[in-house]
């Protein structure tokens, strides 16, 4: 009962008091520990106080590759991005492929390049991240150009 306990109070706090009191893999541990005690995500975000997709959200980080949680513990990749990143790639190979090639990246762009993914599946994820790269250079000279008009 202590660790279900020690698990809610880190969830209180961090989800409905938006006070980080510990990492983003404690939250996601302690949703899932939580989880598992009690048998549904539902169950959880009422005891808690938040949307089930939030604690779904927090589930799904929880069940990525370690070598994708110590990214996410270094500050090299955010929660919602690995979120993003875990849900569109469902294999945990194809999560740490897209994970590594856009380590430090920030969230929009890592958006930008999984939606690209998904709609050009044949494509590598450099692929990918050359084409965004090329539209984010394209968008600044046209506004360059804008600007000096």
């Amino acid at each position: 009962m202590a660790e279900e306990d020690k698990a809610l109070a880190i969830l209180y706090l961090n989800l409905t008091k938006r006070k980080r009191t510990v990492d983003p893999i404690t939250v996601a541990e302690s949703v899932r520990r939580l989880v598992e005690l009690h048998g549904s995500s539902a169950k959880v975000a009422e005891m808690v106080g938040v949307s089930d997709s939030t604690i779904q959200i927090w589930l799904k980080i929880a069940h990525l590759p370690r070598e994708f949680k110590q990214y996410i513990l270094d500050g090299r990749i955010k929660p919602v991005a690995a979120y993003r990143i875990a849900s569109a790639f469902k294999v945990s190979g194809e999560q740490l492929e897209v994970a590594r090639a856009l380590l430090d990246w920030p969230e929009n762009e890592i958006a930008m390049v999984i939606r690209y993914k998904k709609r050009n599946p044949s494509k590598s994820i450099e692929e990918c991240k050359q084409f965004v790269i090329e539209e984010a250079k394209r968008d600044l000279v046209t506004r360059s150009l804008k600007e000096l008009s």
